[in-house]
């Protein structure tokens, strides 16, 4: 069974400029805001190679001229990594599924008052992969998959002002058993309050989905979006509009640097954060720590996600889907969902060697479970 993740709920809120950020009056650079009722944070944007001028601020780390010009290279390189075409690249797709959890002790939620845990499911192909080409064999236990937590207990509101939301991989294999053990109910004792009960997590949305690193346009505007289309349910009900899953939407991933700092009470404890293999975070954010690395990066290469404890942003991007990917992949998304509309709930399940006994799928059609 996968080791539970706890998540401190806390939503970093980003400027309305650029990719996300606003501009330090200071010195030109940009930042990601992050703010927790009355606290603000600003930690500097992966994406912007404008730096404010050294020697405004005595200090040790990259406030320094030294530590500039390491953190200008640092981005650059990044940015020439992912500049490899004029325009971008599929970094992979498939299937996508959304899961909400009822609280402790509620054994069906009826709001989202209700909900505890809110879930992304991946199971994707192999980086390059046509979007539309078909989906694996039903039944098959050892299909990869990613299991990503979100602190919100909902997706981010493009139509909303620029959410920005903590989010986690709780889960990375490829044994979809082990999947179906780690969504089903549980139970467990407390000190306090003796046994305590949670029940399985509910299918509330199944669709298509990409990864796609757009690469055109100057370096700050570089991003990885995930771009997806639902094929179930055919209309969305009061559980996808409570959890804001729309028929089709795109969002902006980040990753974060596992050994920077946090925000008080916001992601991971340190200790259940991504262990990534050596030279990892030296060659994808830059370097360890706050004075080396990068805090965000894209998710891009993609394998950054394949480790349990991967911390992440989602920010909504009031790009549609063929805006965000371009026209030819945004399309190819639609088909592959549209082709599999037809599948039945029994089927959507098996799809995932999930009991439709046990997990009740009438979420999946719009109704609360």
């Amino acid at each position: 069974m996968l080791p539970a993740l706890e998540m401190r709920g806390v939503s970093p809120r980003v400027g309305a400029s650029g990719c996300g950020s606003t501009r330090c009056r200071a010195g030109g650079q940009r930042f990601l805001r992050e703010e927790r009722e009355d606290q603000v944070y600003v930690t500097p944007c992966l994406a912007s190679t404008n730096f404010p001028p050294v020697g405004r601020k005595k200090g040790s780390g990259w406030r320094t001229e030294e530590g500039w010009k390491r953190r200008r290279e640092m981005v650059e390189r990044i940015d020439a990594r992912s500049s490899s075409s004029d325009e971008g690249a599929g970094l992979g797709g498939a299937s996508i599924y959304f899961f909400y959890r009822p609280k402790v002790e509620l054994e069906e939620a009826s709001s989202l008052d209700d909900v505890s845990k809110f879930s992304i499911l991946l199971l994707p192909r192999a980086p390059g992969s046509s979007a539309a080409a078909p989906a694996e064999p039903q039944g098959k236990a050892n299909k990869q998959y990613r299991l990503i937590s979100v602190g919100k207990k909902r997706l981010p509101d493009p139509s909303k002002k620029r959410e920005v939301f903590w989010a986690a991989v709780l889960g990375y294999g490829d044994d979809l058993t082990e999947l179906a053990d780690e969504l089903g109910p549980k139970d467990y004792a407390t000190k306090t309050r003796g046994e305590r009960h949670i029940a399985e997590a509910r299918l509330a949305g199944r669709g298509s989905y990409v990864l796609y690193a757009k690469t055109d346009g100057p370096p700050s505007s570089h991003a990885t979006y995930l771009a997806y289309h639902l094929s179930h349910p055919a209309q969305p009900g009061e559980v996808q509009k409570a959890l804001d899953i729309f028929p089709s939407s795109s969002f902006v991933l980040q990753v974060k640097n596992p050994t920077v700092s946090a925000p008080p009470q916001a992601g991971l404890n340190p200790r259940a954060r991504a262990d990534y293999p050596e030279g990892v975070v030296e060659a994808e954010f830059g370097g360890e720590g706050d004075a080396k690395g990068l805090r965000f990066v894209p998710a891009n290469p993609v394998k950054l996600l394949d480790y349990k404890g991967a911390e992440l942003l989602l920010i909504a991007d009031k790009k549609d889907i063929e805006q965000a990917v371009g026209e030819k992949v945004g399309e190819q998304v639609e088909e592959s969902a549209e082709g599999e509309k037809g599948l039945s709930d029994e089927a959507v399940m098996k799809e995932l060697m999930m009991d439709a006994e046990k997990f009740p799928a009438e979420a999946l059609d719009g109704h609360w479970a």
